[in-house]
């Protein structure tokens, strides 16, 4: 995999995966496949893709054993679990296992989600790095949640 373009696995079928296909769909020498949903967990994992993005959950403990799946695949991993964003915070204990797995199997975790990880803290950051004083920053984030599906509406 290069910044042209590879393979890359979409675990997790709802809205952010289904966008992610369109993104990537659109660009060249990318080979998308998936979106898979829960119930064709080992297509994703075994799909020898470059890069497994999974988008099921925001939580460490529950998403830990898919990142390890990803991983013992030989595949880098995406995940948009929140709580993956600096695991060590969550548990200690499976945050070292991931990362002994990764260094073992030469690939890489990225734990990143929408809130925090990209909308309240990258883009912040990113937004005052032209400035050499920030007195103070305000983030306000509206979201339309008609488009999620009931598993996602009954977690928020």
């Amino acid at each position: 995999m290069n910044a042209a373009g590879g393979v890359v696995a979409l675990y997790g079928a709802g809205q952010v995966n289904t966008r992610v296909a369109q993104y990537l769909a659109t660009r060249h020498g990318w080979t998308v496949r998936g979106p898979f949903g829960r119930n064709e967990r080992n297509n994703a994992f075994r799909s020898g893709a470059d890069v497994v993005v999974i988008a099921t959950t925001s939580f460490l403990r529950e998403v830990a054993p898919d990142i390890e799946a990803a991983v013992e695949g030989g595949a880098n991993v995406i995940t948009t679990a929140e709580e993956a964003a600096y695991p060590w915070a969550n548990d200690p204990d499976i945050a070292d296992r991931l990362n002994a797995l990764a260094v073992a199997r030469d690939v890489t975790i990225l734990g990143t989600g929408v809130n925090p990880g990209f909308a309240f803290d990258a883009l912040v950051v990113a937004a005052s790095g032209g400035t050499s004083s920030v007195r103070s920053i305000r983030v306000t984030r509206v979201v339309d949640l008609s488009a999620f599906g009931g598993a996602v509406l009954r977690r928020i």
